[in-house]
């Protein structure tokens, strides 16, 4: 928001993150407008534009001129065009030259900004503005500044190779310890049957004839390893292995853990529970119950009794959820506050709602 951008600028030191996140988003010309109406005076300037003269320099500056450029409704397609590929050679050079911190290079950004173009057919001329505005290749300043797997994906991306690219990125998300499982469904999920089996094929060239699938086995758990050969075989998850792989390694995914039961109908939930014993040979309502507690177990409980199909199914779930968030607001909360006194009335509406329908 105007507000946002404000204090990102206005604050203790310059947020170079929050502004540039802010200008990446659709409403950023809404967002100008309304800086300039309302904020460049409190800040000390004529516009927007040069506020960010004032807070950035460098890369950061050249990035953000041109998102904003890259949003001009005034412009033409062509130019927002031109910009978006700037502000993309700014953001490839700063990560490149000194990453986030100016510590070192901020290796994920490289691939981000890559595929990016490479989705846009855009990377010839994201090669020759780089040149243009650096006075160097782009490929020249990729070798020495990343990581030796980033390094070759990114020069595999330069060349088009997207399936060499993919195939480095499942290496890359092999290296510590364990799998990262979020980079494998980076890389795997949605993609074609066509394009996952090359990307398979060309790993094992890579590694001497060694399977993704088996070298992980040797990694992670048999859990971690049904997710990861479900990615392989068909390039996306059932509601059953995206619950195991919410409830699989450190820490619980609880938002995804949720998202893939609620509303299901009850046969739904059935045949999500008949998968999940047979691909676990555990219950998995055992299961949930062991990862979450408070309000998401009891949203999970309630999800897993499956969607109400009768009028008196959808009274005990109210009066279930009602009971619930009563039993925590106590007395003390009751003195103080009405929270409890507003939810006694809506299940009073909702009890005789019900009883005058039957």
């Amino acid at each position: 928001s105007p507000a946002e951008l404000y204090w990102a600028m206005k604050g203790s030191g310059t947020d170079e993150v929050a502004i540039t996140s802010i200008l990446s988003r659709p409403n950023a010309a809404e967002v100008e407008k309304i800086f300039n109406e309302r904020f460049a005076k409190q800040y000390g300037t004529s516009d927007l534009k040069a506020a960010l003269q004032v807070e950035l320099g460098g890369d950061d500056l050249t990035q953000a001129r041109n998102l904003l450029a890259s949003n001009d409704p005034n412009a033409s397609q062509e130019s927002r065009d031109a910009a978006t590929i700037r502000a993309d050679a700014a953001e490839l050079h700063k990560a490149m030259k000194g990453g986030v911190t100016g510590a070192g290079p901020d290796e994920p950004t490289v691939p981000a900004v890559h595929d990016r173009n490479v989705r846009r057919g855009s990377l010839d001329q994201l090669n020759q503005e780089y040149q243009r505005l650096y006075n160097s290749e782009l490929r020249t300043h990729l070798k020495g500044e990343l990581s030796f797997n980033d390094e070759k994906r990114a020069l595999s991306l330069l060349h088009g190779d997207k399936v060499a690219a993919d195939a480095i990125a499942l290496k890359s998300a092999e290296w510590g310890w364990g799998v990262d499982r979020d980079q494998v469904r980076a890389v795997l999920e949605n993609s074609s049957d066509t394009h996952r089996q090359a990307v398979l094929s060309k790993y094992r060239d890579m590694e001497g004839g060694r399977d993704f699938v088996e070298s992980a086995r040797s990694q992670v758990s048999t859990d971690a390893v049904t997710v990861i050969d479900a990615f392989a075989r068909n390039g996306k998850l059932s509601a059953a292995q995206e619950l195991l792989d919410s409830m699989t390694g450190t820490g619980t995914n609880e938002d995804r853990l949720l998202s893939h039961v609620a509303g299901k109908s009850k046969s739904e939930i059935e045949q999500i529970r008949h998968e999940y014993k047979q691909m676990t040979a555990r219950e998995l309502d055992k299961d949930v119950n062991g990862e979450v507690s408070g309000d998401v177990q009891f949203d999970m409980t309630e999800a897993l009794r499956g969607r109400p199909e009768s009028l008196d199914e959808f009274h005990g779930a109210i009066e279930r959820r009602y009971n619930w968030e009563r039993s925590g607001i106590n007395l003390l909360s009751d003195i103080w506050t009405d929270q409890g006194k507003v939810l006694d009335r809506q299940i009073e509406a909702t009890r005789r709602h019900v009883a005058n329908v039957k």
